[in-house]
C-alpha cells in the first residue's frame, strides 16, 4: 500500500493518468494472444468485470521500438481502481508493471531500466519489485512530511490551549459556584442569627421584669442594661448589613465622587466605637502620613464604611493592646492620587485555614466554627472593589492581622492651597512623654507638619530631670503618668516659665487619674488623634486660661480614677417659642412693648427620651419648615417617615453647600435646622459657621445630629453656633423633646392656621388605609422586631425582597423543568433566608420544604412545588404592596 500512497500522490499533483504495461511480445500474434488471455481473464473474474464496466479502462497493444508489440491496460485515474486490477492480474501477468503518462517522472513497480518502453522486460529473466524516485521526489516528500509534523504540532498546541482555557474557565465557575453558595447560605442562616439575638432580648427582658425590686442591685440592673444594648446594636448592625448586601447583590450600590475631609471620616470612626466599644484596653491610634492631602474627592462614606467594618472585625479578635490605621500616598499625578490604608492590631490573629475565606460570608466551612461578622468584611471589600480598589489581609495566628487597602482617589488643587495654610503655626519646641511608641510617633508625625521642634522621651524620663521642662514650650504626656509629686513638680516649672501642658488621654481606655493632673493642664487631647484636632488645640494653647475639669466634664476621684459626671440639665434657663409669645403678648400697664426678634438660646444639656413618643404626636409642630442636612439616604428616610404625617414642610439638603443654597433660595424661611456633621463637600461645622455669620438667619435654632459624643467635638459644635446636639442613633422621644425646645405647637385639631388646600390634604393624609394582615402570608410585627423595631429599615428590606425575587417564579420553574437542581437549591437558600428576616411564614416554610428535598436526595419531586411556589410568590408579593402603601398613605 505504500505504492499506493506514492502513486496517489504523484497523480494527485501532476494531473496524469496511470496505465498497466501487461508485457512486451516479439510479434503482433502473441500480443493478440495475450490480449484474448486477458478476456478469458475477466470471465472468471467478476470484480475485474465490474471495475472494467464501471471505470472503462480498455487493453490496447502497440508497436514499438524493434518491431516488438507491448499490450496494456489504460486509462486510470483512480489510484484505488488502478491498485486493485493491478493485483488482480499480477498472478497471471508477472511481468506487468505500472507506469504514469504526461508526468515528469516515471514511478515504475519493477527493477529500474532504461527509460525506453521496449527494455521494460526482458523474456525469461525474475524481475524485483522496487520503488524508485529522482531527487525531485525526494525533496517533495520531505516538504510534506515537514508539513505534517507543524500541522500536527500547530493543532497539538490549540489543542492543548483549548483545554488549558476550558480548565480556567472552568476554575472560575467553580470560583463564582462556591461564592453564589457562600452568599446564599449567608441569608439562610442570617434570618437565624437575627431571630436568636430577638430571642435572647426578649428572655433577657422577661427575665429582668419578673424579678422583685428587692432582688435588683445596681451592678445588676447596669449590667442587663449594658446587655440590652449589646442584643439591640446586634440587631441594627444586622439590618443594616442585610440591607447593603441585598443593595449590592442587585447592583443597587453606586459610587460618588466628592469633596471630603479625611478628619471628618475619621472622626466618625472614633465616635462610632466609642458607642460601641468603651471602657476597652485597646490603644486606638491614626497614624496619617504628611504626604496626605486633608481634602480630597472620593466616596466618603463607602470609605468610612469599609474602615469601620474592618475596625470591628479587628477590635473582635484584639482583647488588649492597640490597634493602628496607617494612611499614607504611594503616588499622585495631576488630580489622580493613590492612597494606602492599613489597619495592623496586635491581637489573636486568624489561623490560616481561614485566611482565604475571610471575605466569604458564611461558608460552608466556617459558619459553626468562625464568627459570623464576614458578612461585614465581604460588604467591606465589595464597596473597595466598586470604588476602584483592592484589599488584601496578612495575617499570623497569634501576633495579629495587616488589612491593606489601596484606593485610587482624586485632589481638587483649587482646595490644597487654603488646606495647607494650617500647615505652619510657629516654631515651639514640643516634648512628648508616652506610654505608648506608636501613639508618640503617630503625635510627632503631625507635629512636625505644623513646623514644631519634637523630642519623645521614654514614660519614665523626667524623674530627677524635671528641670529640663524650661528648655520647651510645651509638654504632651500621658495624663495616666502624672502622679501627685509629679504634678507639683510640673507645676514649679510653670510658674517660672511659659510652659504649656497638654494632657494626652485614650479613647476607650478607663483611667486612673491623680486629681493634681488636671490643675496643671491647658489643654486636652482624647487618642486617637488628627492633624485638625491637634491644630485646634496648638492654635490657641497660648491664649485664654483652660479649666481642664469643666472642659472634660469629669469628678475626680483618687480612688475610683475617672467617671463621666452627667451634664446638668438646661431647661430652666432656655425660653422657648411658646414662652417668648407669652412674655411679648402679656399686657403691660403704661408701657408699649415693641415685638422683638425671637432668638433661640443654646442649650448644653443631654436632650430628653420622651417615653411613649409616637409618630402622631409630631402634629403639633404642624406649619413648621424643616431643612433636614444629612448625607446619609438611610437617615433621611427614618426622619422622613417619621415625620411623613406631622405636617412639618420638609426640606432636604446632602451636604452643607447644598443647605446655604436652600436657605438663600428660601430666604431663610426655616424654623429649624437639623444639621450632620460628618459631610462630604461642606461638613456641618462649615455650613453652620456660614449660616451664623448672616444676621438674617439668626432666629433659626440649628441642632447637630451627630455620632461624634467626644467632649472637644461637641464643645466645638456650640463654637460653630449650633443650638443643642443630638448623638447617633436618633431616637424619637429626643426629636419630640429638641422640637419642644425650639418650635411652637399647635393644636393638633385647630386647622385654622392653613390654607384650604393644606386642610383637604390633611383629611385625605390621615385617612386610615385598609390593610388587613394574614401573619401567615406576612408577619409584619415579627418582621419589625427583626429590625430592631425601625419600621423604616424592615420596609427597605421588604422593598429590597420585592425588587430582587417578586419575578422570579419563571426563572424557578425553568430550573426545575431543565433539571438544573443545583440552581434550584441555590434559589432556595437564596430566599429562604430572607423569608425569615421579613416574617414570610408560609414561604419560609415551603423553602424548608424544598430543601428538605435535597437532603433526602428527591430532587426529582420538585416539579410537585412548581404551583406552590407560584401561588406563595403571588401572595407575598401581594401582601408586601399592600402593606408598604398602606404605610406610605
Amino acid at each position: 500500500m505504500a505504492w499506493v500512497a506514492l502513486a496517489a500522490c504523484a497523480y494527485g499533483v501532476n494531473s496524469s493518468f496511470g496505465r498497466i504495461v501487461i508485457d512486451k511480445y516479439k510479434n503482433e500474434a502473441m500480443a493478440n494472444s495475450s490480449i484474448e488471455g486477458f478476456n478469458d481473464i475477466l470471465q472468471s473474474e467478476p470484480t475485474l468485470t465490474m471495475l472494467k464496466e464501471k471505470h472503462s479502462f480498455v487493453i490496447n497493444k502497440k508497436q514499438v521500438e524493434g518491431g516488438e508489440y507491448m499490450v496494456f491496460l489504460e486509462p486510470f485515474y483512480d489510484d484505488e481502481v488502478l491498485a486493485n486490477v493491478y493485483y488482480s492480474i499480477k498472478r497471471y501477468f508477472p511481468n506487468a508493471i505500472v507506469t504514469r503518462e504526461k508526468s515528469p517522472q516515471d514511478l515504475i513497480m519493477g527493477e529500474e531500466t532504461q527509460s525506453k518502453i521496449d527494455n521494460y522486460h526482458k523474456p525469461n529473466q525474475t524481475k524485483t519489485v522496487v520503488i524508485t524516485q529522482d531527487s525531485s521526489t525526494i525533496y517533495l516528500w520531505i516538504i510534506i512530511v515537514l508539513l505534517m509534523i507543524i500541522s500536527g504540532g500547530i493543532f497539538y498546541y490549540y489543542t492543548r490551549h483549548i483545554k488549558i482555557v476550558q480548565e480556567e474557565y472552568q476554575k472560575i465557575v467553580n470560583k463564582n459556584a462556591k461564592l453564589e453558595e457562600s452568599q446564599n447560605l449567608l441569608l439562610a442562616t442570617v434570618s437565624q442569627r437575627i431571630k436568636e439575638s430577638v430571642e435572647t432580648m426578649v428572655a433577657e427582658r422577661e427575665k429582668f421584669f419578673n424579678r422583685s425590686v428587692d432582688e435588683l442591685s445596681t451592678d445588676i440592673i447596669k449590667r442587663t442594661s449594658s446587655r440590652f444594648k449589646d442584643a439591640d446594636e446586634l440587631l441594627l448592625d444586622t439590618t443594616s448589613d442585610l440591607i447593603i448586601f441585598l443593595q449590592l447583590k442587585s447592583k443597587k450600590i453606586e459610587v460618588v465622587a466628592e469633596l471630603f475631609n479625611i478628619n471628618n471620616i475619621l472622626n466618625e470612626i472614633s465616635g462610632q466605637i466609642l458607642q460601641k466599644h468603651k471602657n476597652r484596653n485597646i490603644e486606638l491610634i491614626f497614624d496619617v502620613n504628611n504626604n496626605v492631602p486633608q481634602l480630597l474627592v472620593g466616596d466618603s462614606n463607602h470609605i468610612s464604611k469599609v474602615l469601620l467594618n474592618i475596625f470591628e472585625q479587628a477590635l473582635k479578635t484584639t482583647r488588649t493592646g492597640e490597634i493602628k490605621l496607617m494612611i499614607d500616598t504611594l503616588s499622585m499625578q495631576n488630580d489622580d492620587i493613590n492612597i494606602e490604608i492599613k489597619i495592623i492590631d496586635n491581637g489573636e490573629g486568624i489561623e490560616e485555614k481561614w485566611l482565604s475565606k475571610l471575605f466569604v460570608p458564611f461558608s460552608s466551612e466556617n459558619i459553626t466554627q468562625m464568627d459570623q461578622d464576614n458578612l461585614g468584611l465581604y460588604i467591606a471589600k465589595e464597596l473597595i472593589f466598586l470604588m476602584g480598589g483592592e484589599i488584601r489581609a496578612d495575617s499570623k495566628h497569634g501576633e495579629g492581622n495587616i488589612f491593606t487597602i489601596k484606593l485610587p482617589l482624586k485632589v481638587d488643587k483649587s482646595t490644597q492651597v487654603a488646606a495647607s495654610s494650617q500647615s505652619r503655626l510657629g516654631v515651639k519646641k514640643v516634648l512628648i512623654i508616652e506610654k505608648n511608641d506608636s501613639a508618640s510617633w503617630a503625635l510627632e508625625k503631625i507635629l512636625r507638619y505644623f513646623g514644631y521642634d519634637t523630642t519623645i522621651k521614654p514614660s519614665n524620663h523626667l524623674g530627677d530631670k524635671i528641670s529640663e521642662l524650661i528648655y520647651f514650650d510645651i509638654l504632651a504626656i500621658d495624663i495616666s503618668l502624672v502622679s501627685h509629686a509629679l504634678a507639683q513638680d510640673i507645676e514649679s516649672v510653670k510658674t517660672k516659665s511659659n510652659l504649656k501642658i497638654i494632657g494626652l488621654s485614650s479613647l476607650l481606655q478607663e483611667e486612673r487619674i491623680a486629681s493634681e493632673a488636671l490643675a496643671i493642664i491647658d489643654r486636652h487631647l482624647i487618642k486617637p488623634l488628627h492633624r485638625e484636632r491637634v491644630y485646634e488645640v496648638l492654635a490657641n494653647i497660648f491664649s485664654e486660661r483652660y479649666n481642664a475639669k469643666e472642659h472634660l466634664n469629669l469628678r475626680i476621684d483618687t480612688t475610683q480614677g475617672i467617671q463621666e459626671q452627667p451634664p446638668q440639665e438646661e431647661i430652666k434657663s432656655i425660653t422657648t417659642p411658646d414662652e417668648a409669645t407669652k412674655e411679648t403678648s402679656s399686657p403691660q400697664k403704661h408701657k408699649v412693648i415693641e415685638p422683638i426678634k425671637y432668638i433661640p438660646r443654646v442649650y448644653k444639656g443631654e436632650i430628653h427620651d420622651a417615653h411613649g413618643i409616637n409618630k402622631s404626636d409630631f402634629i403639633v409642630f404642624r406649619g413648621a419648615r424643616l431643612l433636614i442636612v444629612e448625607d446619609n439616604t438611610i437617615n433621611q428616610k427614618v426622619i422622613l417617615r417619621v415625620l411623613k404625617k406631622s405636617g412639618i414642610k420638609i426640606d432636604v439638603a446632602n451636604n452643607g453647600e447644598e443647605a446655604i443654597r436652600l436657605l438663600e433660595h428660601q430666604n431663610g424661611e426655616y424654623d429649624f435646622i437639623l444639621m450632620d456633621i460628618s459631610m462630604p463637600i461642606m461638613d456641618g461645622y462649615g455650613a453652620t459657621r456660614i449660616i451664623r455669620s448672616n444676621e438674617m438667619y439668626d432666629h433659626i435654632p440649628i441642632v447637630s445630629l451627630t455620632s461624634l459624643g467626644l467632649d472637644h467635638e461637641i464643645k466645638k459644635m456650640y463654637e460653630s453656633g449650633m443650638n443643642a446636639c443630638l448623638i447617633k442613633p436618633l431616637k424619637m422621644g429626643q426629636l419630640y423633646s429638641v422640637f419642644s425646645l425650639f418650635l411652637k405647637k399647635q393644636n393638633a385639631l385647630d386647622t385654622s392656621h392653613m390654607e384650604a388646600n393644606e386642610e383637604e390634604e390633611y383629611e385625605e393624609e390621615y385617612e386610615p388605609m385598609d390593610y388587613i394582615e394574614d401573619s401567615a402570608i406576612l408577619d409584619t410585627k415579627s418582621g419589625i422586631v427583626y429590625s430592631r423595631g425601625n419600621e423604616v429599615l424592615y420596609i427597605e428590606i421588604l422593598k429590597e425582597f420585592l425588587e430582587v425575587y417578586s419575578n422570579n417564579f419563571e426563572q424557578f420553574k425553568e430550573y426545575i423543568e431543565n433539571e438544573e437542581y443545583d440552581n434550584v437549591l441555590s434559589l432556595a437558600r437564596d430566599m429562604s433566608g430572607l423569608a425569615g428576616a421579613i416574617g414570610a411564614n408560609n414561604m419560609t416554610h415551603l423553602l424548608s420544604e424544598i430543601n428538605q428535598l435535597f437532603i433526602y436526595g428527591a430532587q426529582k419531586q420538585l416539579s410537585l412545588y412548581i404551583d406552590g411556589y407560584k401561588k406563595e410568590l403571588e401572595y407575598l408579593t401581594n401582601q408586601i404592596q399592600q402593606y408598604i402603601e398602606s404605610q406610605q398613605g
